[in-house]
């Protein structure tokens, strides 16, 4: 299976991870980037409204004959706030193309290096990856998810995904994660009867 090509960062970052001994068998990353940017669209029809009455006053105390600067930062501050919710699908777009998912010998794991330094990493060891669901897409691209992280919160529960997101030929990548468990779990079953 081909790998991706990682930018010179990404790809010490990967090779850092790496532990002695251990190969990489896959690595890739998020390439249905719109997948991340569709969850925002809420937040950018409200960002829209959010902008246009703001928008609106400041065109309006701009054409009158007495400035009102008070008025006129306050409507500034609330375009600002409009303007970072259109923003956020942007954020998204660029966090996935930092992101970068990858399958050795022993493990998967997933990191996404932050704006400002930093790295997110989440490892998942064979036997956390026992009951992985595929979500497929007609273009063969979708989803791996290992687990789900729910938070409560007072209106219901939201869960979050964490696993391989928007990657290409899913089934592909789902053999190859099947394969490095089973090995790993075999061996371990193994060498604990010895």
């Amino acid at each position: 299976m081909t790998s991706m090509t990682l930018s010179y960062t990404l790809d010490n970052l990967l090779r850092n991870e790496l532990k002695p001994g251990e190969c990489l068998l896959w690595q890739g990353q998020p390439v249905h980037k719109m997948r991340f940017v569709v969850k925002y669209i809420p937040l950018i029809i409200f960002g829209l409204l959010f902008n246009g009455v703001p928008t609106t006053a400041l065109i309006y105390l701009m054409l009158q004959d007495g400035f009102y600067f008070g008025l006129f930062i306050a409507n500034l501050f609330w375009c600002l706030i409009g303007f970072c919710f259109l923003l956020l699908p942007c954020f998204a777009w660029l966090r996935a193309g930092r992101t970068v998912y990858a399958i050795t010998t022993n493990r998967a794991f997933s990191f996404t290096q932050g704006f400002f330094g930093g790295v997110d990493f989440r490892a998942f060891t064979p036997r956390m990856l026992r009951d992985i669901s595929r979500k497929q897409f007609s273009n063969g691209g979708g989803d791996l998810i290992f687990t789900y992280h729910i938070t409560h919160y007072k209106g219901g529960t939201r869960r979050i995904p964490y696993g391989f997101l928007g990657i290409s030929d899913v089934s592909a990548v789902e053999h190859i994660l099947y394969k490095m468990r089973d090995e790993n779990l075999f061996a371990s079953n193994q060498g604990g009867e010895a």
